[in-house]
């Protein structure tokens, strides 16, 4: 009976003691909730006082936030690109992720303050930046991804927003291909609210990994590149400047979508982009509500 009552002692002390563990992100379990916390209050405050509809915390998004925080605290870098070269949309495709995302990365040296002063200043810090205070205060976006990391020392914090409109759900689409292959994007949204608008696709270079001195050179992201294809419903529509498709197929009753592209931009192996645009009913408003990235090779 001795030994087993040592052992329960052993449990509960280990649990006791699981929530004050640093991971990578060099938080407790305990700090880290309260960073998400805390920064989705100052968010969702500022977001209610513009008017606009308050996000609510995603658990995949947030892995991608973390992560990325956690790899520009490693590498020593600062940047929407990753070491390996990938922007956000493709991190959180990699995850399981297709929703619209929109990032904000933001990074701290030598603040003396508590962490939620910390974390004031941060929102505070984003919002005084035009750019960053669209992404926050957007009415589109639904959710959010936050993410941090912190420095042994507690002097470097770094952090990440993943923004997301989600409005539309069970996404499917290969992540790499063949060059010149033609790939199947499924999905659904609610035919009550939106209407599909088009679907367009966009390339850019194959990514490649990157130095720290490169990528402390980047600024601001844009998803696509090159436009070069539009595929729509109406066979009578055609939009000038891109190769018009109509393979896309949508169920009235339930808003499932399917839409079949090729991915050959003037025969160039890369990374080809799947965008899903759809009009918001109530507003007539073109919303981008999916986005699927498709690595291609020889």
């Amino acid at each position: 009976m001795k030994h087993r009552w040592a052992a329960i002692v052993l449990v509960l002390w280990l649990a006791a003691t699981a929530a004050y563990a640093q991971d990578d992100s060099g938080f407790t379990v305990d700090t880290y909730e309260f960073a998400q916390r805390y920064t989705l209050q100052l968010v969702n405050r500022e977001r209610g006082l513009a008017g606009v509809g308050r996000v609510s915390l995603d658990p995949v998004a947030s892995q991608v936030a973390k992560q990325h925080a956690e790899d520009m605290l490693a590498g020593g870098y600062f940047s929407h690109w990753n070491r390996q070269g990938l922007k956000p949309t493709r991190r959180y495709n990699l995850a399981g992720g297709y929703n619209t995302l929109g990032e904000n990365v933001y990074y701290e040296h030598g603040f003396d303050g508590d962490l939620e002063a910390r974390l004031t200043k941060m929102v505070e810090t984003l919002l005084d930046s035009p750019g960053h205070r669209r992404t926050i205060l957007d009415p589109n976006y639904t959710h959010v991804g936050l993410g941090f990391a912190l420095s042994a020392d507690g002097r470097k914090l770094y952090a990440s927003q993943e923004f997301i409109v989600r409005i539309g759900g069970e996404y499917s689409c290969p992540l790499r291909a063949r060059h010149g292959a033609e790939v199947e994007f499924r999905g659904r949204f609610d035919r009550q609210l939106y209407e599909l608008d088009k679907i367009l696709v966009g390339y850019e270079d194959p990514p490649e990994p990157r130095e720290v001195s490169w990528l402390m050179r980047t600024e601001s992201y844009q998803d696509g590149g090159k436009i070069f294809a539009g595929y729509l419903l109406d066979p009578s529509i055609y939009m000038e400047g891109l190769e018009s498709y109509y393979t896309v197929q949508v169920d009235p009753q339930t808003g499932r979508y399917s839409c079949r592209v090729r991915l050959n931009y003037k025969d160039r192996p890369g990374l080809y982009y799947i965008m899903v645009w759809l009009d918001e009913k109530a507003t007539g408003e073109p919303i981008l509500a999916a986005t699927a990235t498709i690595v291609t090779e020889n």
